[in-house]
């Protein structure tokens, strides 16, 4: 039995166009809903289109203009960028002429200050002396990021020439802040690496908590600048606002108050001030501590025992010549322990540096501020009338366990 189809050429003949017309037929339709649905004019599909290529010709054109010029070419990129007038605007901009002319427009106003408004000292024309100040970047070894003078000092109101020279191979510019304003002022320095005026704007950041800056000084230049130091004393930081470059190069301008007995280019040292008293004539007792400094990071104190009469009044001086941040706390009979752990909790506190790490804590009889290298404080305080032993250290976290003295107190 035959099982086999068989199928005449005509019969495959007709197959073949009946799946031919298929295919048209749908592409037929396929092409009636393409025009139907407005095709290749789309309005739309245009206006599409052509944002998208707006919006590919400025980043083209933003990426050309943010171009930063090699190293051969940085030196005249910055002074034909420093050489050109800056544009008008309602805020000067730091480091430009607008800046500088409304500086000293500043400067001139407070000079027709009359002598009420100003301390006598200053409008008797002892501190109208213009102190000059040198301020260098560490060239050695090289890209250090430091400031070669870490503190420097002057009067509060004094007319100031500082020259900022920079021998290191980096750029750098100095910016003097407000007092507590050097982390607000360096983020926004950070910040500006994304800025496309930065460098115009010599990396200094449009802030009211700068006092005065710098331009951007090139490897081997020299820029001087011209102000009033803050009639408030404190201690002021100048930091260099290149982007990341003031966590590590910073320093300390101490204003110190105009009634400070001396001149101001040279103040006289604390051992040279008389004992003070009171308003009844009852004398203050003048002590010093120092941190030790030889070999440096020791975390010692100097004077490591005192003895004092219960209820005497005293002025005591702390002086850090060592290459860490110490303070100076005094606490009561029995409680250096305890203190000591609330010192070491502080790590996790973030407003520790604000409170100059010294803990909240009844225990502590007086204490000094976080004194930087090279700075001192001064305090005062009464004894206490018990008699025993009281123990002074530093609550840095961790210092304490090795930086302790002891007061020892008599009738």
């Amino acid at each position: 039995m035959n099982n086999e189809t068989n199928s005449s050429p005509l019969q495959r003949l007709g197959i073949f166009f009946l799946g031919l017309f298929t295919f048209v037929g749908f592409g037929f339709f396929a092409w009636v809903f393409f025009q139907m649905s407005g095709g290749d004019s789309d309005s739309n599909y245009e206006m599409k289109s052509q944002a998208r290529a707006e919006k590919i010709k400025e980043m083209v054109t933003a990426q050309s203009n943010s171009v930063v010029p090699n190293d051969a070419d940085l030196e005249n990129f910055v002074q034909s960028s420093q050489n050109k007038e800056p544009k008008v605007s309602q805020k000067a901009v730091p480091g430009t002429k607008a800046f500088s002319d409304w500086m000293a427009a500043k400067a001139a106003a407070q000079s027709a200050t009359t002598k009420d408004e100003i301390p006598e000292t200053i409008s008797s024309g002892v501190d109208q002396k213009l102190i000059e100040l040198k301020i260098s970047a560490l060239a050695d070894p090289p890209g250090t990021m430091k400031f070669k003078e870490a503190k420097v000092e002057v009067v509060a109101g004094t007319k100031v020439s500082l020259t900022f020279t920079n021998p290191d191979v980096l750029q750098h510019n100095l910016v003097i802040v407000k007092q507590g304003k050097k982390e607000a002022v360096g983020a926004l320095a950070d910040a500006m690496l994304t800025d496309p005026e930065a460098l115009k704007k010599n990396y200094v950041p449009e802030s009211e908590d700068v006092i005065v800056s710098s331009k951007l000084v090139n490897p081997g230049g020299t820029e001087k600048i011209e102000f009033l130091a803050p009639t408030e004393p404190g201690e002021y930081p100048y930091i260099c606002t290149f982007p990341g470059h003031w966590r590590l190069m910073e320093g300390i301008l101490t204003v110190i108050p105009s009634d400070t007995k001396g001149t101001p280019d040279k103040i006289k040292s604390e051992q040279d001030v008389p004992a003070e008293k009171t308003e009844d004539s009852e004398e203050v007792l003048e002590l010093k501590i120092n941190a030790l400094a030889d070999p440096p990071g020791t975390m010692k104190f100097k004077e490591t025992e005192l003895e004092l009469k219960a209820g005497t009044k005293v002025s005591l001086t702390f002086t850090n010549p060592d290459v860490l941040q110490h303070n100076l706390v005094i606490v009561k009979q029995g409680k250096k322990e305890a203190v000591g752990a609330l010192a070491d909790a502080m790590l996790t506190d973030p407003e520790a540096l604000k409170k100059h790490y010294v803990p909240d804590s009844q225990d502590i009889i007086a204490s000094t501020k976080l004194i930087n290298p090279g700075g001192f404080d001064k305090i005062e305080f009464t004894v206490p009338s018990e008699t025993g032993d009281y123990s002074y250290i530093c609550t840095f976290p961790g210092h304490w366990r090795l930086m302790q003295g002891k007061i020892k107190v008599t009738k």
